[in-house]
């Protein structure tokens, strides 16, 4: 059966993401971070860039103020001289003939000098303001398509910085999943392979009991002290009595007391009046005074008409704990006879 252009590609697609190890899109991962950070590294470089040219701007507009006030102030200086000199002028018409003559006349020289010296200033002044106004205008323009271009360029490239940042977390995903699988693959092979050698090891554990307890029986049976000390060099841990739990030892100090509190009961009960504990037998009275019970629950236990089914009831929740906490030492003794006790269980 043929596959269609879309289905193959599809079927393509699962089965090169199914090959994609832990290591390969590290791998991934790592070319996509060098990605990312040569992309911010150009960002940056480039919003530099741009901020130098904002700079630019501003000196080109700084100097074109400059220029523009020097030329306002030689423009004022020139009325100014103007003025002085028109006034000048006037005062040595009014002084021809008179003793003043030659000093006002040598004012109007004077100043005439001066105003020709602005005059000339402002010229170039003008022309410098108008040159370097165009050679502004031009830079600036220029500048500006650098800035357009820069923008289009820092938008592309954010564009593709948020283009790797979500590329980045994807592979990050995967790479978690991946690892996921990966370990658990690894350690569920470890696990059945566990359960298959403990598995073996209880199988001929029971085989070599077996042997052991039928040759032992066979072959040592006319010499039963040897047949003794080869059963217990063998198996010592087996003949060993595993060490009771405080909890148990206490849960069994407790069903003394409940068959002791019982015995008290059916005996007030059968004569008819309250118990008096001096009408026990001393094994009861010595469980009574241990006190594994509360005193609340002897009272109640006592006074209640359903004192025996109290009694009944603890016992039975007492003897199920007990006999679970003895299951559970068996089955570690059992497991640290094997070698496969672990306290963290």
């Amino acid at each position: 059966m043929k596959l269609s252009g879309s289905e193959e590609e599809n079927t393509l697609t699962t089965v090169a993401t199914q090959t994609e190890t832990p290591d390969d899109l590290s791998a991934t991962l790592n070319k996509t971070s060098d990605a990312l950070s040569a992309i911010t590294a150009q960002i940056a470089d480039l919003q530099v860039q741009i901020r130098r040219r904002h700079e630019r701007l501003d000196e080109l507009e700084v100097d074109t103020l400059e220029h523009s006030r020097r030329v306002a102030q030689l423009r004022e200086q020139v009325d100014q001289a103007e003025e002085k000199l028109s006034r000048a002028r006037i005062a040595a018409g009014i002084a021809r003939g008179g003793r003043s003559e030659k000093a006002t006349a040598a004012n109007v020289k004077m100043l005439q000098a001066e105003l020709a010296a602005l005059q000339q200033e402002f010229t170039e002044a003008q022309q410098a303001y108008s040159t370097q106004n165009t050679q502004t205008r031009i830079e600036s323009d220029d500048i500006n398509k650098q800035l357009a271009q820069d923008e289009i360029d820092l938008a592309a490239l954010e564009q593709t910085r948020g283009e790797l940042k979500q590329e980045r977390t994807e592979i990050r995903k995967k790479l978690g999943q991946a690892t996921y699988e990966a370990l658990a693959s690894e350690l569920r092979g470890l696990l059945e392979t566990e359960k298959d050698l403990e598995k073996a090891l209880a199988d001929h554990r029971t085989k070599r009991l077996a042997a052991q307890q039928e040759g032992i029986a066979l072959r040592l049976a006319d010499w039963p002290e040897l047949a003794g000390r080869l059963e217990e060099e063998l198996s010592p841990t087996e003949k060993q009595k595993p060490e009771v739990a405080p909890s148990i030892k206490f849960a069994q100090r407790m069903l003394k007391s409940l068959d002791a509190l019982q015995e008290l009961k059916e005996h007030s009960m059968r004569m008819g009046y309250p118990a008096i504990e001096s009408t026990l037998n001393i094994d009861a009275r010595v469980a009574l005074r241990r006190l594994a019970l509360q005193e609340d629950f002897i009272h109640l236990v006592l006074t209640s008409v359903q004192g025996l089914h109290l009694i009944e009831q603890r016992q039975y929740e007492v003897r199920e704990y007990v006999r679970e906490a003895e299951q559970q030492a068996r089955d570690r003794q059992f497991y640290r006879e094997l070698g496969l006790y672990n306290r963290s269980r």
